[in-house]
């Protein structure tokens, strides 16, 4: 069995502690950021993955592992992009990786700085989900005093698929009629391009 990655050693780079990849000598950098209540530390075996392709710097983000808490006390989203930026500045454009929380705050830095990131690479990204979501409308209504009451007796009535997302055209079984003889499946396009199957009748 391979033995654990020590942690790659580390240095104080303006505000934020960053972890380096000691022999880093790839001419390609490249940045990683950690998720929440994470440390550069999270990324010491992807970064010896990709030593021999750039040089890794983990930062630790403002608060998290080696790095101080903020002075104004910011944690915000924008805050953690600030100081991803400076760091970035001092490293010149890299090859940018983030995630979950950093997820996110990779994103407002290649927003902001397009010039510094040369690629993007989000893991598991905390990013917000803006398709609408019917679930807590429902339990909204069915908590609120007599609504509640008649939604429930509503929806009793109901065949349990109806209450989950509307199925794709991929999910509709194909009439026997419409399937040419002596095929048993054929592939066709669905809404969006994606490719599905559809079996045919017996």
């Amino acid at each position: 069995m391979t033995e654990p990655i020590e942690h790659w050693p580390g240095r104080m780079i303006g505000d934020v502690h960053v972890r380096s990849t000691p022999e880093g000598t790839a001419a390609e950098q490249a940045v990683f950021v950690h998720g929440l209540a994470g440390s550069a530390t999270n990324w010491t075996d992807l970064m010896g993955e990709l030593r021999d392709l750039v040089t890794g710097h983990a930062i630790d983000l403002p608060g998290a592992g080696y790095s101080p808490a903020p002075e104004d006390g910011d944690y915000s989203l924008s805050a953690h992009a600030r100081a991803v930026i400076a760091l970035m500045e001092h490293t010149g454009p890299a090859h940018l990786f983030g995630n979950s929380l950093g997820g996110a705050v990779a994103v407002s830095v290649a927003a902001t700085r397009p010039d510094l990131v040369r690629s993007l690479t989000l893991i598991s990204p905390a990013l917000p989900d803006l398709l609408p979501r019917y679930g807590p409308a429902r339990v909204a209504a069915a908590a609120t005093p007599r609504l509640g009451e008649w939604v429930a007796d509503r929806l009793r009535f109901l065949p349990p698929n109806s209450a989950s997302t509307p199925r794709s055209p991929c999910a509709t079984p194909t009439p026997p009629s419409s399937t040419p003889p002596g095929s048993a499946k054929r592939s066709r396009s669905c809404a969006g391009g994606t490719a599905c199957r559809t079996r045919g009748g017996r």
